[in-house]
């Protein structure tokens, strides 16, 4: 295999064509073997770099898919001076890493990759190996696929937000709750710990009131495709729609003068490129949650998108 077959084995197609088109690089390819030569020729015309596209590879598993967990740092403090973050991490017995390298894929064991330090954030990223499990159509047997399963800690020194990028488990990993069976549970409670020992006690981020102020903000900027949660008087609600599910009759009649027709505790649809002063190029699907403070990305995000839609809920 080449370097550059080495480097995207792990990645989409689509994603990586989005990176490519994100840095102004032609992006045109109608299979992998041709999205490999086109890579190939970008290099050896000097519009790419190996180590740009190693570089791109890593934003690709540290954003694309994730769930990010969103909470607020209460021992920020101890963490803002890299001398006093070192012999935190030295009772740890974890190294710090002078920058980000590349990630172990298809490990054994979980496997923690690099911790780093700057001014403005502490970031840690893990690997796993999880196997996702489909019943082949027609048969009883059932064909295993293994992934790599990337988990990233962002802690943001000047703000105190920690985020938490978590791939979706698959059915069997290293993570076990009851009955000695692995539950999807045991695998974020794993992380939850390790961000714990790491930057100290953290609160969930409320989104509550962001969800809120996003619903009634105008000109809207999110186009909801779906809202769920609870009515003034404990009833679940759920609207869901191919259009702004706020543009429904019932929904509006059930709101009234409100944004919602209660609290809402999970919202789906789009942030609207056009409406993002030109800081994302496409719209952008995201579910968000209230309980936990939660927003869930498809596979071909990239570090800009999520970042525009992390810090536009957290400001709002």
């Amino acid at each position: 295999m080449t370097s550059v077959n080495n480097l995207i084995s792990g990645v989409t197609q689509t994603v990586l064509k989005s990176w490519l088109r994100q840095r102004g690089l032609q992006h045109s390819a109608v299979n992998e073997g041709a999205l490999v030569a086109l890579i190939e020729r970008l290099i050896e015309e000097g519009d790419l770099t190996v180590d740009d596209l190693r570089s791109g590879v890593r934003e690709i598993e540290e954003h694309g898919g994730k769930r990010v967990y969103l909470k607020t740092l209460l021992d920020l403090p101890e963490l803002t001076q890299k001398e006093d973050f070192e012999r935190r991490l030295g009772v740890l017995g974890i190294p710090l890493s002078p920058e980000a390298i590349d990630s172990v894929r298809f490990p054994s064991t979980i496997t923690r990759n690099y911790v780093t330090w700057n001014d403005n954030e502490i970031r840690v990223k893990y690997s796993e190996t999880h196997i996702h499990l489909t019943r082949k159509k027609g048969s009883r047997n059932v064909l295993e696929e293994r992934r790599t399963k990337f988990i990233v800690m962002s802690g943001e020194l000047p703000t105190g937000v920690l985020r938490i990028l978590m791939d979706p488990p698959g059915e069997v990993h290293l993570h076990m709750g009851e009955e000695s069976l692995p539950t999807e549970a045991a695998y974020i409670e794993y992380y939850f710990q390790r961000a714990a020992e790491i930057f100290g006690e953290s609160e969930d981020f409320d989104l509550v009131e962001p969800v809120t102020r996003l619903l009634a903000k105008k000109p809207r900027i999110f186009d909801v495709r779906q809202d769920k949660g609870w009515t003034p008087d404990n009833y679940k609600y759920s609207f869901t729609g191919r259009a702004d599910v706020r543009q429904a009759k019932g929904y509006k009649a059930a709101s009234g003068s409100n944004p919602s027709p209660g609290v809402s505790n999970e919202i789906r649809g789009w942030w609207l490129e056009a409406r993002s002063k030109k800081r994302l190029t496409r719209n952008i699907w995201t579910t968000i949650k209230t309980e936990p403070s939660m927003i869930q990305f498809r596979a071909d995000c990239l570090a800009d998108e999520v970042d525009y839609a992390i810090s536009t809920i957290r400001t709002l």
